[in-house]
């Protein structure tokens, strides 16, 4: 059986990137404003990248970390997780939006705290503003509205509520 590949972040050269909590503030594609600076349309950023390599990453409980933009793709792929069960009893594009709204609405726990997902990845806060700098609203939001909204029907152009099969399935 050949060996499965882990993929990493092309995000590596952190050299004058903002982070909190060892979090790296990437460019995204993104009209809601931020903290994270804004990257063009047609260049890849880290939520492309979690989308992109998420039903590889998945299935893996180690993974080589070979830079703080790793650690990003860990935890999206993680929320990748979490906003795709919240889709699972959609029927409706209109159900699926409240359930990711609503989910991009939930207080996040950020390192330190109960309830963070993984001790030990991200080093704790140093100061309340880091923490609540630290896991960014808007880069939540991107990634379940993107999840969420441009998912074409299987080629038909219409549009409906993603689900986990979509990213999981071989």
């Amino acid at each position: 059986m050949p060996e499965l590949q882990v993929y990493h972040s092309s995000f590596v050269d952190d050299e004058g990137v903002t982070k909190a909590c060892g979090c790296p503030l990437l460019p995204l594609k993104s009209h809601i404003k931020g903290p994270a600076p804004v990257r063009d349309q047609d260049q890849t950023d880290i939520v492309d990248e979690a989308i992109t390599f998420f039903r590889a990453n998945v299935f893996f409980r180690n993974f080589d970390i070979k830079s703080s933009a790793d650690k990003l793709l860990i935890y999206l792929t993680f929320y990748i997780n979490v906003a795709l069960k919240r889709l699972e009893g959609c029927r409706t594009l209109a159900e699926g939006t409240k359930a990711i709204i609503n989910l991009g609405l939930e207080n996040v726990p950020v390192p330190g705290e109960s309830g963070f997902p993984f001790p030990g990845l991200f080093p704790l806060p140093q100061s309340q503003k880091e923490a609540a700098f630290c896991m960014i609203s808007v880069r939540w939001m991107n990634l379940a509205m993107f999840l969420l909204l441009n998912c074409d029907d299987h080629g038909t152009g219409g549009k409906r509520v993603m689900t986990l099969g979509d990213l999981a399935a071989p």
